[in-house]
């Protein structure tokens, strides 16, 4: 948001809502981070020889914590913009990025904390050469769940504010 510099007020009034601004803005963001973060979870599995469910797994997580960090830095880009900074390096040492690099580690930690069930269930697994139960099943797509629903909330209350603060903002 702080890219758009001193013109930020066209935006303001032209007859775009502030939602489908910010949507748009985090989707240009989130498509090539996507393919990135795919790319980069399946040849390292390989590179690991890591078995197909947990490829599988971290895929999923992957996908989602995509949505969810890019959702943190545009709602925080909307909350805490920089619109007078001159050099766009210097967006990121404000702050809101700062808040967004804190919150950005607690999300990916909170995430891990959340996988290290799962993993450990099937790494276990492979190490004794047997299938998880149907409860271990079970219980990695729920801890799985847990994490897309958070996920989502992240998403969800980033985009909200940042959509607020920025139809809060005046010119």
């Amino acid at each position: 948001v702080s890219l758009e510099g001193r013109s930020f007020w066209l935006l303001k009034s032209a007859p775009l809502s502030m939602k489908r601004f910010l949507w748009s803005k985090m989707f240009v963001l989130t498509i090539p981070l996507l393919i990135l973060g795919q790319f980069l979870v399946f040849v390292s599995s390989r590179i690991l020889e890591s078995d197909h469910s947990t490829t599988l797994l971290a895929c999923a997580v992957v996908f989602t914590l995509t949505f969810a960090i890019a959702a943190l830095g545009t709602g925080m880009g909307a909350i805490f913009p920089r619109f007078e900074v001159e050099n766009p390096a210097h967006i990121p040492t404000g702050i809101g990025g700062i808040f967004y690099m804190i919150a950005s580690l607690g999300l990916i930690g909170a995430t891990l904390l959340l996988l290290a069930r799962p993993v450990h269930i099937l790494l276990v697994s492979r190490v004794h050469e047997l299938s998880p139960t149907t409860g271990q099943w079970v219980e990695i797509a729920v801890i799985w769940a847990l994490i897309a629903g958070f996920h989502y909330l992240v998403v969800y209350l980033s985009m909200s504010r940042g959509c607020r603060a920025l139809n809060a903002m005046e010119f």
